[in-house]
């Protein structure tokens, strides 16, 4: 069941409409790595990063469950909404994107070198 996916999925959809009333929304496409155990350590790790340096996250009842890690290595994407800066910076390599979850929720660190 875990392992290597070669193609692989992510989607999320964004507040807003765009003029032509598309909805904002980012889809990742790549091969994805799951692997068991670790997702408590990855989610606090995040929290330090977007919440704040003093954080405690996920809460105490999720902490002792291993959850699963998702790591997707992008090779394209779509997107549509203001601003969008994603573009190709020629380090795919370089690129990941994590998914830790625990109990069905999910946090996503989108596009960063973890």
């Amino acid at each position: 069941m875990f392992g290597e996916i070669p193609v692989s999925r992510f989607s999320c959809l964004g507040p807003g409409t765009n003029a032509r009333g598309l909805r904002e929304h980012l889809v990742l496409h790549g091969k994805a790595r799951i692997t068991e155990g670790g997702a408590p350590a990855l989610l606090q790790r995040l929290a330090h990063l977007y919440l704040s340096p003093d954080a405690v996250f996920p809460p105490e009842v999720l902490r002792d469950q291993r959850g699963w890690i998702t790591r997707i290595t992008p090779s394209g994407m779509a997107a549509s909404g203001p601003g969008m800066l994603l573009k190709p910076d020629g380090d795919k390599e370089g690129a990941r994107m994590n998914i830790a979850v625990i109990g069905g929720g999910g946090v996503g660190e989108a596009l960063g070198k973890a």
